[in-house]
């Protein structure tokens, strides 16, 4: 009985010199050529976001869902981003996507729009890849993809940051082998 209290009383102490801090706000970074801003969902759901359904995502694929999302040629309007440029969608875990600046920026009705979907309180669904996680805080989702040619790769989930790349650093790029092994090549 005394190691019970002994440990209830070691469990209080530690309540009260460690409380729980209520979770913090996702946040996105968005890093340009010219500034850097960091926003957090609040600030992004106060901005103008417009309801996007669909039933195709990499992140869901077969699952219907409604974004609540801003249009990413408007949000990242104001960094004065070059077309020329490629923009890298950073996500939680570290992965990165990177997409033409051009083909983001790009708002035309015959184009695919680029959106960032803001994940809502209640969470997404957990994805189907044994990591028991959603796709948000935010994700990058396309509108009529096959308008703009936009691979299934432009798509990005869990994203944290967005960093404007003038150039691209190889070092960050997979390419493709310069050399196939014959026992490979022989089997293609």
């Amino acid at each position: 009985m005394r190691q019970f209290s002994s440990i209830i009383a070691a469990f209080l102490i530690a309540i009260l010199t460690y409380p729980v801090q209520p979770s913090q706000a996702s946040t996105l970074s968005i890093v340009g050529l010219k500034q850097t801003t960091i926003l957090d969902t609040k600030q992004l759901r106060g901005l103008k976001t417009e309801a996007v359904e669909m039933d195709y995502n990499r992140a869901y694929p077969n699952t219907r869902m409604i974004y609540q999302s801003i249009r990413l040629c408007d949000l990242l309007k104001q960094f004065e981003i070059s077309p020329a440029s490629t923009l890298e969608f950073v996500a939680n875990d570290h992965f990165s996507v990177l997409v033409p600046a051009q083909k983001v920026l790009n708002c035309k009705k015959e184009a695919s729009i680029a959106y960032l979907a803001i994940e809502p309180d209640t969470k997404w669904p957990i994805l189907f890849n044994h990591t028991n996680t959603t796709a948000g805080p935010y994700a990058v989702i396309w509108t009529h993809p096959e308008r703009s040619y936009i691979s299934d790769e432009y798509w990005a989930w869990s994203v944290v940051k967005i960093i404007e790349h003038q150039q691209i650093d190889e070092s960050i790029v997979i390419s493709a082998p310069t050399q196939i092994p014959k026992k490979i090549r022989t089997k293609i």
